[in-house]
């Protein structure tokens, strides 16, 4: 007895490329994503990917030209470059303290305190 497998003529065998089953080319589908499958692998396309999103319209009322970062002496391309700002401190022996708003930085020394704050 035969299992289905007959002779058609103009017809070939050709595999599901999902479930890899052996169907004649006349029975097999084209599916959405290019793969040739049987009956029960076939599929639809989801509907969702056909929606189009409208773009959103979202503006500011007005801009300002970003500024250029300056990070201890490296611009934003990480190249060395001078800082922006000038350092008019100097070390003296009153801003070496340790405290907040007395100390210069690169001076103050750590546990040193401004004896006039105790």
């Amino acid at each position: 007895m035969s299992k289905g497998w007959n002779y058609k003529s103009g017809d070939w065998y050709v595999l599901c490329d999902v479930c890899n089953l052996k169907i004649k080319a006349s029975n097999s589908k084209h599916r959405w994503d290019g793969f040739i499958v049987c009956d029960c692998c076939f599929e639809q396309r989801h509907s969702q990917d056909f929606i189009k999103v409208r773009q959103d319209k979202i503006t500011v009322p007005f801009q300002r030209p970003r500024s250029t970062d300056v990070y201890g002496g490296f611009d934003q391309n990480l190249n060395p470059s001078t800082p922006s700002y000038v350092d008019t401190l100097t070390c003296t022996p009153s801003s070496s303290y340790a405290t907040s708003g007395d100390a210069v930085s690169g001076c103050a020394i750590t546990g040193k305190i401004n004896p006039g704050t105790l």
